[in-house]
C-alpha cells in the first residue's frame, strides 16, 4: 500500500502556495517609469498636446520629456519643444482607497502616480506675433499643479489637474497664455508582463498536481 511520507504533502502544498504568491506578486501592477501626459484646453476638453515623461522611481523628479504640441490652443502658439529647464517635473504619488459602492464593490487601494508638479521651459522664437523673431528673447514656461486628493473613498479622478503655458518676452511682457487640464496614463503596466503570467501558470499547475496526488493517496488508504 502506497502511503505519503509524513509531512511530505504538507510541504508540497506549502511550496505550491508560496509559488502562487510569488507569481501573483509578479503580476501585480507596480509604479511605472514612463507615463503619457495629455493636455486639454477649455470646457470641451479639446486636445492641445501630449508628451511622455520618465520617472526615475516610485516618486521624485522626472528625467525626460519633452515635447508639447499646442496647435489647437488659443492663441495658437504652435508646436513648442520644452526642455528639462525650469524647476523640472515631479511625479506626485498619492495613497488611494476608493470603492465605487457597487455590489460587489470595485475597490482601488495603494499608492499611485496621479499628478505632476513643477515646470519646464522653452526658448523662442515661436509661431505667433510678438515672439516670432530671433531678438525678442521669448521664453515659454509650462507649469503643472495637482491638488484635491485623496481623502478616504475619494475618487482620484476628481482631483484638480491643471497646467498653464505662459510666454514672456525679454521685456517681461506676457505675449501668450494657455490654461487647461491634463491627464496621465501609465504606459508600461497596462497588462501583466509575460514572465509573470508564465510563473502564475506554473504555480497553478503545481497546485493542481498536489490536489491530484492527494486524491490518489486518499483513494488507496
Amino acid at each position: 500500500m502506497l502511503r505519503e511520507r509524513p509531512g511530505g504533502l504538507k510541504l508540497s502544498r506549502l511550496g505550491a502556495w508560496a509559488l502562487a504568491a510569488l507569481a501573483l506578486s509578479a503580476v501585480a501592477p507596480a509604479l511605472a517609469n514612463t507615463y503619457a501626459v495629455s493636455l486639454f484646453q477649455g470646457s470641451t476638453g479639446t486636445g492641445s498636446g501630449s508628451f511622455t515623461f520618465t520617472n526615475g522611481g516610485a516618486s521624485g523628479p522626472a528625467t525626460s520629456p519633452s515635447k508639447s504640441t499646442n496647435t489647437n490652443s488659443s492663441p495658437n502658439i504652435g508646436v513648442i519643444t520644452f526642455t528639462t529647464g525650469g524647476t523640472g517635473l515631479t511625479a506626485v504619488v498619492v495613497p488611494v482607497d476608493f470603492s465605487d459602492g457597487n455590489t460587489p464593490a470595485n475597490r482601488i487601494t495603494g499608492s499611485y502616480v496621479e499628478g505632476l508638479s513643477g515646470s519646464l521651459t522653452a526658448n523662442g522664437p515661436f509661431n505667433f506675433s510678438g515672439c516670432n523673431g530671433q531678438g525678442n528673447g521669448c521664453v515659454a514656461t509650462l507649469t503643472f499643479s495637482y491638488s484635491g486628493c485623496c481623502a478616504v473613498n475619494q475618487n482620484p479622478s476628481t482631483a484638480i489637474k491643471s497646467y498653464s503655458i505662459v510666454v514672456v518676452d525679454k521685456n517681461g511682457t506676457t505675449q501668450a497664455t494657455v490654461n487647461g487640464t491634463y491627464g496621465l496614463r501609465d504606459t508600461l503596466n497596462s497588462v501583466p508582463e509575460p514572465g509573470g503570467l508564465a510563473l502564475l501558470a506554473i504555480a497553478l499547475a503545481a497546485l493542481g498536481w498536489v490536489r491530484f496526488r492527494r486524491q490518489r493517496i486518499n483513494a488507496r488508504t
